[in-house]
């Protein structure tokens, strides 16, 4: 998901924008990305295999998140199982893992209170249907951990 974003992202103005694909790259986890259809990927589109260093990315296994805090000039992202820290100038700070619950999740809101990320809401599909959901989470960045506000 968040590997389409990005190349939907810069194909929109390509000739601007294909220089910032190395970087965001950085967010994306390959390893969670489905081999096949990064093979195929990797084989058919010109601007993906294109991007410097890609081949190193998709095998590097061993990238380990660091001590978070959130800067003022960060973006987050909140994907579709991730949350993204994106600095201004497109690099990627580091990701994180929704909880379960928010996984799949749309219509989530987001904002930092005392450098912790606070999600609310979200909506789920229940057999072609979406229920809301009343949920909060809180992340702290500096520990890279979850925990469930009570109402």
């Amino acid at each position: 998901q968040v590997l389409e974003v990005i190349m939907l992202w810069a194909r929109h103005n390509l000739e601007e924008r294909e220089g910032h694909l190395e970087e965001l790259m950085e967010c994306v986890r390959f390893s969670n990305v489905d081999q096949n259809y990064l093979a195929n990927m990797s084989e058919t589109d010109k601007v993906f295999s294109g991007v410097s260093g890609i081949k190193e990315l998709i095998k590097d296994k061993s990238r380990h998140p660091k001590p978070r805090q959130i800067q003022q000039e960060e973006i987050l992202i909140l994907g579709f199982n991730d949350m993204y820290r994106v600095a201004l100038h497109f690099n990627c700070v580091e990701t994180s893992s929704l909880p379960q619950s928010l996984q799949g999740s749309l219509g989530t809101a987001a904002c930092v209170v005392n450098n912790d990320v606070i999600v609310t809401g979200g909506h789920e599909s229940q057999s072609q249907a979406w229920r809301s959901q009343s949920q909060a989470w809180r992340y702290n960045s500096s520990l890279n951990s979850w925990t469930r506000l009570a109402f």
